[in-house]
């Protein structure tokens, strides 16, 4: 079963690339260096892992603040994989002017909740995105994918099937936050 579930892993960083331009047969990402297309979305899982209701996290709230958004699925055995990586960057660098966010794509809320609870991700706050909004909005057709949104509400990072993308843009926060 390891054996299994490390094969796919594999598979699905092998199909992903970060060097891509858009989703197969889609629109074009959002460039690095564009404006960050706005969302909104329901918080369901907030930083200290109680469930969260009837908060909207809105990205243009964030203007003047870095924010990494991490679009993620139950069902992506590479997500999986990165989520210690997220929650240890999110553990290291949230604060007043560094948000960091999960993005749960494919799976309804209570889902996601159950799941982060027993594997012990919770303090990792967490969206939901029923609606498909991000899939509209930031072309996400594939997992895990990361965008980093600079100060300035423009896309700073962007990454598809990454499993280093944690370690890349803690460099560059301080550059992101001296700007």
């Amino acid at each position: 079963m390891k054996r299994l579930l490390l094969v796919a892993a594999l598979l699905g960083i092998v199909a992903c690339s970060s060097e891509r331009e858009s989703a197969p047969g889609g629109p074009p990402f959002p460039k690095i260096g564009s404006a960050a297309p706005n969302i909104a979305l329901p918080l369901f899982l907030d930083p200290v892992g109680r469930r969260a209701t009837g908060s909207i996290v809105r990205l243009s709230d964030h203007r003047g603040e870095v924010v990494l958004l991490s679009f993620w699925s139950l069902s992506c055995a590479p997500c999986i994989t990165e989520l210690p990586q997220l929650v240890a960057f999110a553990y290291a660098h949230s604060g007043p002017r560094v948000h960091v966010y999960g993005v749960l794509m494919d799976n309804s809320p209570a889902e996601g909740l159950v799941w982060l609870r027993e594997h012990g991700y919770a303090t990792l706050p967490m969206l939901a995105d029923d609606g498909q909004q991000s899939h509209r909005l930031y072309y996400v057709h594939g997992y895990p994918q990361m965008y980093l949104i600079g100060p300035d509400g423009r896309v700073a990072g962007h990454c598809v099937g990454c499993l280093d993308s944690c370690e890349r843009y803690a460099a560059k926060l301080d550059s992101l936050l001296a700007s």
